[in-house]
């Protein structure tokens, strides 16, 4: 809902809860949503502590959806904090956590979708473009559509960064009626 405040005293509430309870196991997994609520409300040093603690405890205890949270979300920060290369590192870390450990397509197409926006940040757009075009086999496989306005506009950007502004306009065309019906505000 964007109210991400208030997730946040909720996420750090639920904590509290967890431990009080002897489940930290539990609290573990709950501070990626800490991190990830940290991250949005753009406090990136308090998400990065708090992320970089969850991918140590999900390493270390096999926790491979977690560790792949946690991964794609140091992407998002990196790419948030104008650090692509960190960003195309974290978001290749989440892909291979998906294809060896969770083997969730879902999974391998949402890091995808991160690594390719790390490349096009990069100035690396043609591999930015097949990265797409595998983060689109992915979602097709499962009949989800709910990634297609974004990967349009990444490729779009990607079409522009190349000089081909004629293309780059049609991929824009396509993602404008379908961005503003997602959830997703990136």
């Amino acid at each position: 809902l964007g109210e991400q405040a208030r997730a946040l005293i909720d996420f750090l509430a639920a904590q509290d809860h967890y431990r009080a309870a002897g489940r930290e196991d539990v609290a573990e997994i709950n501070l990626i949503n800490i991190a990830t609520v940290y991250r949005r409300m753009g406090e990136y040093a308090k998400a990065r502590e708090y992320l970089q603690q969850g991918r140590t405890n999900a390493q270390r205890d096999g926790r491979w959806p977690e560790l792949f949270m946690a991964l794609v979300q140091l992407g998002y920060l990196d790419n948030d904090t104008d650090q692509p290369q960190s960003a195309e590192q974290h978001f290749s870390q989440a892909l291979e956590t998906a294809i060896q450990r969770t083997g969730i397509r879902q999974d391998q197409g949402n890091a995808r979708v991160g690594l390719a926006t790390a490349l096009i940040n990069q100035k690396r757009y043609r591999q930015g473009l097949t990265i797409l075009e595998q983060a689109r086999a992915d979602f097709a496989s499962l009949n989800d559509g709910s990634n297609e306005g974004e990967i349009l506009l990444l490729q779009g950007n990607a079409r522009a960064g190349l000089g081909d502004h004629a293309n780059a306009l049609r991929y824009y065309e396509q993602a404008l009626p379908i961005l503003p019906r997602s959830d997703n505000p990136r």
